[in-house]
């Protein structure tokens, strides 16, 4: 078992922030991340230690509270876990441990306040280069507006696709291709403008195809899905971000979340150098 300081490494901790990271690289990816799995779990395995390192240098710098504060803490404590439905015999039984966690949970706020009580808030112009340097979940992605052919291959898809080329030749001399693609089409709605698409993390062929192209642009045929397309692009737009007023308080929140978090993973990198880590099997 892995211990820190001669504290044991509770597993479970580790499988938490394991299948967390894992789910949130998933999400940011929209794909399976199973080959990564060894990677997701020394991430978590050192996370879990840094945790534990700042936790007890919290025990360390900070005072345990004032019995009046933690007594109204752990009351407090009680009525939130009683709106969320446990039993007071439960709670009961689980006071003492309730209690513990509490205490290390103000000691660890105390902590954490004192570290991180020169840091400022950023203004607008530093705000600005911090979006330019930290883009992703504030820029939004390229998206393109698309008229679309559809035909089904029938009996003969080699003739189906003669027509198609014949359609988009008369397209690229000068024809109105909406008007084509109205009159061609074999969708069951008859729709030919899809309207805006955005660009996905996972993109599919059509997607790569699409986004390759420029704005007036016609695609060559392509056969996907049981049937034959031909796409033009009407508008195209890059990837962009909102108004600025329209995201300044979240990217301000996330600039201060990432200062806190450089903060506390090199004070971590310091204990770790007087650390006593054991039953790792990769130590550093």
């Amino acid at each position: 078992m892995i211990s820190v300081n001669g504290e044991p490494v509770d597993p479970s901790l580790i499988d938490d922030a394991f299948a967390r990271l894992k789910s949130e690289a998933e999400v940011r990816s929209s794909l399976s991340c199973c080959e990564h799995d060894a990677l997701f779990r020394e991430q978590a395995t050192q996370e879990v230690i840094d945790g534990i390192l700042l936790a007890q240098e919290a025990e360390k710098r900070v005072p345990i509270p004032a019995a009046d504060e933690v007594r109204q803490a752990l009351e407090d404590e009680l009525r939130r876990w009683r709106s969320h439905g446990a039993s007071w015999d439960v709670l009961e039984q689980q006071r003492d441990a309730i209690r513990d966690e509490l205490i290390a949970r103000l000691r660890m706020e105390r902590f954490t306040a004192g570290l991180w009580e020169n840091l400022h808030v950023p203004d607008d112009e530093a705000l600005r280069l911090w979006l330019e340097e930290n883009p992703d979940g504030f820029r939004l992605p390229p998206r393109i507006r698309v008229t679309h052919l559809l035909k089904h291959p029938g009996t003969d898809p080699w003739e189906i696709h003669r027509v198609l080329c014949e359609v988009r030749e008369m397209a690229l001399a000068g024809a109105d291709f909406s008007a084509l693609a109205a009159q061609h089409t074999e969708r069951k709605d008859g729709v030919t403008d899809i309207g805006w698409i955005t660009r996905e993390l996972a993109p599919d062929p059509i997607e790569i195809l699409l986004f390759s192209l420029r704005a007036g642009e016609i695609s060559p045929v392509v056969f996907h899905d049981q049937a034959f397309h031909l796409f033009r692009i009407d508008e195209a737009e890059p990837a962009r971000f909102p108004p600025f007023e329209e995201i300044a308080a979240d990217a301000r929140q996330a600039a201060m979340d990432q200062a806190r978090r450089k903060i506390l993973k090199s004070l971590a990198q310091d204990l770790r150098q007087q650390a006593d880590i054991r039953g790792l099997e990769n130590p550093a």
